[in-house]
């Protein structure tokens, strides 16, 4: 480690840095730089300055890094949220290839990011071939991670019939190679699922996203009926760190760790 580089904690304290790419800014390094920096420092400290966490969804924002994960693809939970959209998680998918992102949170961001995951598990996954700092047409320079934390929907993926079989729905807006199930943009998805959970409702697509919006019974109504057309996560390389994070009271980054310590990355 690069002689007087600060470890994250002394970072935080002493100036305005709430992200890995803050960090990295203030030190005058890339992010390739200091996220090795922070493993050799959380090898001699024994503290993670952050944690990674994978980014398949809306928490896949600016101050991530682009990665390509082996044998998964990013498809469609069994879930509408409140703000109208039918949610994301992973699958295995063996073949294909798939642009995910990891985000670094430090303990805060992190207790923060839990907050907001409601029906969402928070997982490690193990045994995976995990490009950092890649993308499907560029590899080189990439790091090689084999396991990651994130957050999957506890009740999995939405089996749907697209074409003549019911299978999972993978995002189309996500870039992947050899997708093998098939995929649905989210307006494609939120057309499909009115027509599935209102088949008689003639209003226009608009009216009825924004209906559920506005009116949480009816949302609750849809989510029991999607509840019934779930598909439970198939990768059995999985520890469920805490089931329905969101819900949890116990959120603490140390309570996590005292279940597995985990090498910051």
């Amino acid at each position: 480690m690069r002689a007087g580089l600060p470890v994250l904690p002394q970072l935080f304290q002493t100036h305005e840095v709430g992200s890995i790419s803050d960090a990295a800014s203030f030190l005058g390094l890339d992010l390739r730089q200091y996220i090795l920096a922070s493993e050799e420092a959380a090898g001699t400290t024994g503290e993670a300055a952050f944690t990674p966490i994978l980014a398949v969804g809306s928490n896949a924002a600016p101050q991530v890094i682009q990665c390509v994960l082996e044998d998964f693809d990013v498809v469609y939970t069994p879930y509408l949220s409140s703000y109208g959209s039918c949610t994301a998680t992973l699958e295995h998918s063996p073949g294909t290839k798939v642009e995910v992102f990891i985000t670094y949170l430090n303990r805060e961001l992190e207790e923060r990011m839990h907050r907001t995951e409601g029906g969402y598990n928070l997982c490690q996954i193990n045994s995976l071939k995990l490009h950092a700092g890649a993308s499907l047409h560029q590899h080189s320079g990439s790091m090689l991670l084999d396991s990651v934390r994130l957050y999957n929907h506890a009740l999995g993926n939405l089996k749907l019939a697209v074409g003549s079989d019911e299978s999972c729905v993978a995002l189309t807006e996500v870039a992947a190679a050899n997708r093998a199930f098939p995929a649905l943009t989210q307006t494609e998805m939120l057309g499909k699922l009115k027509s599935s959970l209102q088949p008689d409702a003639d209003s226009e697509l608009d009216e009825w996203v924004l209906n559920l919006i506005e009116d949480k019974a009816v949302r609750q109504g849809y989510l029991k009926s999607l509840a019934e057309m779930h598909l439970p996560f198939s990768y059995k390389e999985t520890e469920v760190m805490i089931p329905n994070v969101g819900a949890s009271r116990d959120l603490s980054t140390g309570a996590i760790h005292k279940r597995k310590k985990l090498r910051a990355f």
